[in-house]
């Protein structure tokens, strides 16, 4: 596959071979298709400083990625591996995981104030409106970074490779709460306080038709349990080091959703070493999400 630099904020990507990218005011807007091309969005500058914590671990290898291996990757077992014990404590521990007809999520006007909200299973089409989301990059204290397949059987970017977790806060639910519900119900493991990264984060893009049309806040979570994902949402998982992930999506030779491979270049930014990234402040969220 040929390479393709993804520049920083503020800057709008060339089309790729087989995409059309309309543009809108103040947004970059990218299509696709099966194979999903990055694109490009506008962040504001992370401010703050937060250092999270190094240690070294083991991570056990099992068959079942999907995407080419790289030195040093780790793959863990997918959902539909884990004893039923475990499934049953992992109930437990979330409670009953809500489908999408049960979620409302919080729409927003170009300023990122509330507009109202909207059932989740309703919002998403070829007319999506802007709305409040979220994404989590889970990192384990060797540093190496949680990618994962989007389920098959999902709607919005069924099947595509990923940031760790993404989701949609409820309504009148503190963002930072949101991630780590969802991180929980996803992927079966509880967060530790999250790291706002990029507190203004936004995209649109689409895919099969449906497009996805987001403020989308980027956070940090550090953690070293096991995984118990939920087949209904993950279809795979992979630990991978974060340095040659990110050189790879960058170069446009991995192919991620295109909020990952956006997020990912913003990302680069903050420096090499995802232990040491620099928080941003909350104020600097879009109105709807502050504290």
């Amino acid at each position: 596959m040929g390479s393709q630099v993804l520049p920083t904020a503020g800057t709008q990507i060339p089309a790729t071979a087989g995409m059309q990218v309309p543009t809108t005011a103040g947004t970059h807007v990218a299509t696709a298709g099966p194979q999903v091309p990055a694109t490009g969005t506008r962040i504001l500058p992370a401010t703050g400083t937060r250092t999270l914590p190094t240690a070294g671990m083991q991570v056990p290898a099992t068959a079942g990625a999907q995407i080419p291996a790289t030195a040093g990757t780790r793959t863990l077992p997918t959902a539909s591996t884990r004893p039923a014990a475990m499934i049953h404590s992992l109930m437990l521990q979330s409670g009953p995981l809500k489908g999408d007809s049960m979620e409302s999520v919080v729409l927003l006007d170009e300023a990122g104030h509330a507009q109202g909200t909207r059932d989740k299973a309703a919002v998403h089409s070829a007319h999506t409106p802007l709305h409040l989301a979220f994404s989590c990059y889970v990192f384990n204290t060797s540093g190496q970074f949680l990618l994962t397949r989007r389920a098959d059987t999902k709607r919005v970017f069924p099947g595509v490779w990923t940031n760790s977790c993404c989701g949609h806060p409820e309504p009148g639910e503190a963002l930072s709460e949101a991630v780590r519900r969802r991180v929980r119900q996803e992927l079966g493991i509880s967060l530790p306080p999250v790291t706002l990264l990029l507190p203004r984060f936004r995209y649109r893009a689409e895919m099969n038709g449906v497009v996805e049309n987001e403020i989308c806040p980027v956070y940090a979570g550090l953690c070293d349990d096991v995984l118990l994902p939920d087949p209904a949402e993950v279809a795979d998982v992979k630990w991978t080091e974060w340095g040659d992930f990110s050189e790879r999506v960058r170069a446009g030779e991995l192919q991620v959703s295109p909020w990952c491979a956006l997020q990912v270049a913003e990302l680069a930014a903050l420096g090499p070493d995802p232990l040491r990234w620099a928080a941003a402040s909350a104020q600097d969220l879009p109105p709807a999400a502050r504290p």
